[in-house]
């Protein structure tokens, strides 16, 4: 079995789920799709914003064997389709909402056990676990294809560079449908032990009250793009957020003006122009405030591996 020892916390519906809770989910879920007929090998479908119930689908698909493709259910139905097409998927993982696909679309939370069988296989280290789709900047989006042995070994560079303690209470701003959200700002955290406040559904809102959120939360570390910061920033810092240590900014180029501002706005020292690709699972490497001078196009060094 999984185990599990951070916490989730979903924001816009202010649900958590425990790391024993969640681990108790991904067992009843990871058994439930064996029954379904997903094997080892066998590829399926994540259509979903980032939830709690993401978390558990994930950690099911990965309990049994299998590889989850990981897409935007907010895409158009003929683009939803072509992808489901291109994984090979044996069922499709939603919310719930109608995506239009030619193969099963379940919603797993909301399924009784029935039978759900024998344990699952476990998790196979070597074999293809995530398939995360690049942009598109290049062309058409390529399926980066990640083994957990590469994942765990990407957040345990992580953890190093930036430290459990710091990542104890993290705000996940973005999507967890490319490895800046999903990896950087969600795995990494969780399974360092520590509270994920899930809030990349809460929309433009998010920015605009970025504040309280992380005094409410005692937010230690978050992750984000320069564009959240543009709506953070139109709203004055009227007290200092002592508990963020640690801000990493990513995805798109940051100005030095802007990271001079978001250092002053957020009173934080350790404010991080990170670098990453898809590829890579996510960040290789990142430029700190606290031992740089911020400078356009600055991304510091390497963090190995």
């Amino acid at each position: 079995m999984i185990h599990i020892t951070g916490t989730l916390h979903h924001l816009q519906s202010d649900t958590r789920m425990t790391g024993a809770e969640l681990t108790a989910e991904i067992d009843r879920r990871s058994r439930m799709l064996k029954y379904l007929g997903v094997s080892p090998g066998d590829s399926v479908v994540l259509a979903q914003a980032g939830t709690p119930d993401f978390f558990a689908d994930l950690f099911a698909i990965w309990a049994n064997g299998a590889t989850a493709f990981v897409i935007n259910a907010a895409l158009p139905a003929a683009e939803c389709q072509r992808l489901v097409h291109f994984s090979g998927a044996r069922l499709v993982l939603s919310h719930g909402q109608d995506l239009s696909v030619d193969v099963p679309a379940l919603h797993l939370a909301t399924l009784h056990d029935g039978e759900t069988g024998t344990a699952p296989a476990g998790m196979m280290m070597d074999m293809a676990a995530l398939v995360l789709f690049t942009s598109g900047s290049t062309g058409q989006p390529k399926g980066v294809v990640h083994t957990l042995r590469s994942l765990f070994a990407r957040i345990a560079l992580n953890q190093a560079a930036i430290g459990t303690a710091t990542l104890q209470s993290t705000l996940a701003t973005l999507p967890v449908t490319f490895g800046h959200g999903l990896i950087g700002n969600s795995l990494t955290p969780l399974l360092s032990g520590g509270t994920v406040y899930l809030g990349a559904d809460v929309g433009p809102t998010l920015g605009l009250h970025l504040n309280d959120i992380l005094h409410r939360h005692n937010i230690t570390f978050m992750s984000s793009v320069p564009a959240l910061w543009q709506l953070a920033m139109r709203s004055p810092n009227d007290k200092p957020t002592h508990a963020l240590s640690r801000i990493h900014i990513g995805s798109a180029p940051l100005a030095k003006e802007m990271w001079h501002d978001i250092m002053y706005w957020s009173r934080c020292n350790t404010v991080v122009n990170m670098y990453g690709m898809t590829e890579t699972a996510n960040w290789v490497g990142g430029a700190s405030s606290a031992e740089m001078t911020p400078e356009n196009g600055l991304v510091g060094q390497l963090w190995g591996g």
